[in-house]
């Protein structure tokens, strides 16, 4: 931050500069025409900077003032997985494909700072990053164990470290297979073993147990 100063008549005599924060008070002066102010020397949160000059006659101008928040603090972002009824499900890490993630990003103190201005990210090995503007759907998403990293930046650039979060996309559905062990006889076929396996309902022939039949009911999931 610069202070200048300008007089076309005797010219700047002095320039007086004072910044108070909640932390201390600093003062400043220079027989220039300009002052620089390292910024530094501002505290996180508000700082006042009060300046006025006087001439080589000591004319003294009105004292001036201005507000300054200090905001060198980035923001803090964080990943949730939102169902069909926009709510948040959370402590999972395999998810289906009818989800959407959404990411959130916060300043800290955010009655000090500036705001978000973008977030960005991407998934997986992908080399280019995404600004996040909606929610993203995950019918795209391969069927395995993804990774997305993610950031954000604040309106004056300061950078979020990227983050990331592990899940699995599961979009297989079940198997399911009926099991049926002897005595049974199924129309227009020969058992050659002791059980007899439907799987998916596939078999449209008309079974026939008795009361010794054993019937049991598996389901497997292959997917993630």
């Amino acid at each position: 931050i610069k202070v200048n100063s300008v007089d076309g008549l005797s010219g700047v005599g002095r320039i007086y500069v004072s910044l108070k924060n909640a932390v201390n008070i600093r003062s400043f002066d220079t027989n220039a025409n300009s002052i620089n102010i390292d910024t530094n020397l501002f505290m996180f949160g508000e700082n006042v900077l009060e300046y006025y000059a006087i001439d080589r006659l000591n004319n003294k101008s009105n004292i001036k003032s201005d507000t300054f928040y200090f905001d060198n603090s980035a923001g803090l972002s964080e990943v949730q997985f939102i169902d069909e009824n926009n709510i948040n499900l959370v402590n999972i890490d395999t998810i289906s494909a009818g989800l959407r993630i959404k990411i959130n990003s916060r300043e800290i103190h955010s009655e000090y700072e500036a705001g978000i201005k973008d977030i960005f990210y991407k998934f997986n090995t992908d080399t280019l990053w995404k600004t996040y503007t909606t929610l993203i759907p995950l019918n795209t998403i391969d069927e395995r164990t993804n990774e997305i990293y993610f950031y954000s930046i604040d309106k004056v650039n300061n950078i979020e470290g990227v983050k990331s979060i592990r899940f699995a996309v599961d979009i297989t559905p079940p198997v399911s297979r009926l099991q049926i062990s002897r005595p049974v006889y199924i129309s227009g076929q020969t058992l050659s073993s002791e059980t007899f396996t439907v799987i998916d309902n596939t078999v449209r022939d008309t079974i026939f147990i008795t009361s010794k039949t054993a019937i049991d009911i598996m389901s497997i999931d292959t997917g993630a």
